[in-house]
């Protein structure tokens, strides 16, 4: 919630196991009208071979709520990250990375039980220093918070595994650090 906005990405299931669509969405904080909404298209290679375009909202397991910092609305998206402004939801910047988002399959599914997975956060601010923290498929990015540039990229030392929810504390991060078996431990970069 910023500016009298509530912004969330809502998503409209066609068929809860193949297709999953949604928009980045500001809502009027008082009335719960629709200021702005942006749906993010891209066209990829689907895995029987069929060219489709869909939703970039991705729709695995992460659950990474919109970050909203210095007048953005950031996102992850199945490209990267990607920043708009906060009042027109005009696009401001992508930053392409792979951030190793699992597609749902009927085992990731679960049947309603809970999912040790499905609440992860891929990103923090740091305002002080102005830069967007990002755990990805190949480590820790650093972006910068107004242009999205990259600032530094590396992993934390002895790290092997994927690494999830980031928590920043003064001039360390703190990150998760997760394998295929859900064991999990802390990981710092300074």
């Amino acid at each position: 919630v910023a500016n009298g906005l509530i912004y969330l990405i809502e998503r409209v299931s066609n068929n809860a196991v193949i297709e999953q669509r949604g928009n980045l969405v500001a809502r009027n904080q008082t009335n719960g009208n629709i200021v702005w909404s942006r749906t993010i298209n891209h066209t990829h290679q689907s895995q029987f071979g069929a060219t489709d375009t869909e939703n970039l909202l991705h729709v695995g397991n992460i659950a990474q709520a919109p970050v909203i910092a210095e007048g953005k609305v950031i996102i992850p998206t199945d490209e990267g990250i990607v920043a708009f402004d906060a009042l027109t939801g005009t696009l401001l910047w992508k930053a392409q990375m792979n951030l190793g988002f699992d597609t749902p399959t009927l085992t990731s599914i679960n049947f309603g039980l809970p999912n040790p997975q499905s609440s992860v956060t891929i990103m923090a601010v740091a305002l002080g220093s102005q830069t967007l923290v990002v755990t990805a498929q190949d480590g820790i990015h650093i972006l910068a918070l107004d242009t999205g540039a990259e600032i530094w990229k590396g992993m934390p030392a002895l790290a092997q595994h994927r690494l999830r929810d980031p928590v920043i504390v003064g001039d360390r991060v703190y990150v998760i650090e997760t394998d295929n078996d859900h064991n999990y431990q802390v990981s710092t970069v300074n």
